[in-house]
C-alpha cells in the first residue's frame, strides 16, 4: 500500500513544483528560527538562486539582522536539504508594515 507521503511527493515531482514548494518551506523556516522582536520586524519574501531574500520595516533592523547572518544561515541550513548561499535583507522591499512590525 502506497503512503499518501510518497504519493504527494511523487505528484509534486511530475508536476515539476517539488522545488518550488522546497523554496516555500524555506521562506516558512524563517519565522521559526527567529527571536520575536526580529519577526516582527523582518519577513522572508522570496527564496530563488540559493538567496533568501528578506524585507524589514526600517534600514536599522536590515543592519541588525545582517550581524547575525552567518547564524541564520547555518540554522537555515539545517533545516533543509537546500543549500542556502546568502541572505540579503532591504528595507526597501515591497511589505506590508503595520505601526512598526509585520502582520
Amino acid at each position: 500500500m502506497l503512503k499518501l507521503e510518497g504519493i504527494l511527493a511523487e505528484t509534486t515531482k511530475l508536476l515539476g513544483i517539488s522545488s518550488r514548494l522546497e523554496d516555500e518551506k524555506i521562506i516558512g523556516y524563517w519565522q521559526s528560527i527567529l527571536k520575536k522582536e526580529q519577526l516582527n520586524n523582518s519577513q522572508a519574501l522570496r527564496f530563488k538562486r540559493g538567496i533568501l531574500y528578506v524585507g524589514t520595516t526600517s534600514p536599522s533592523w536590515a543592519h541588525h539582522l545582517t550581524i547575525n547572518k552567518k547564524s541564520f544561515l547555518e540554522a537555515l541550513n539545517k533545516l533543509t536539504d537546500k543549500k542556502i548561499k546568502d541572505i540579503r535583507f532591504s528595507s526597501s522591499e515591497s511589505i506590508a508594515k503595520k505601526s512598526g512590525s509585520f502582520e
